[in-house]
C-alpha cells in the first residue's frame, strides 16, 4: 500500500481538473488543500472492501473554512464521512453531490447556498 504524499499533489495543482480516487490502495491522510486547487472541477473518492475484507485506510476531510472554487461534481462513497462543513455552501458551481454510503446526519441548511442546479 502507498501513503499519500501531499507534495506530489501540490506540485500539480495548476493542472488538475479531475481527481478520481477509487480502489487505489492509498493510506494515510488525504491533503485537504487539494480542495483548494484552482481548476479542480470533479472529485470522486470511494472506499471499497479489499479482498482481505478490510477497507482502505485513507482519511478524507473537507475544508471547514474558505472552501470555494470551480468544483462541479463531488462524489464521495465512504462510511467514515459523518459531517459536511458549512463551507460547502461556498461551492457555487457545484452541480452534482453524491454522498452514498456515508453516515451523514442532518439538517444541511448550508446546502441551500450552493448552486441552484445542484443534484443530490
Amino acid at each position: 500500500m502507498s501513503s499519500v504524499v501531499p507534495t506530489s499533489f501540490r506540485n500539480m495543482s495548476s493542472y488538475i481538473t479531475t481527481l478520481i480516487l477509487e480502489e487505489n490502495g492509498l493510506q494515510g491522510k488525504f491533503p485537504e488543500d487539494v480542495f483548494h486547487f484552482p481548476y479542480l472541477q470533479k472529485f470522486h473518492f470511494a472506499i471499497f472492501l479489499r479482498e482481505s475484507g478490510q477497507e482502505q485506510e485513507l482519511e478524507l476531510k473537507f475544508p471547514k473554512t474558505n472552501w470555494s472554487g470551480p468544483l462541479k461534481s463531488l462524489q464521495v462513497s465512504s462510511p467514515y464521512l459523518q459531517e459536511l462543513p458549512d463551507s460547502i455552501g461556498n461551492l457555487r458551481s457545484l452541480e452534482i453531490l453524491d454522498l452514498c454510503r456515508s453516515n451523514l446526519k442532518g439538517p444541511f441548511q448550508h446546502l441551500s447556498e450552493t448552486s441552484h442546479n445542484l443534484n443530490i
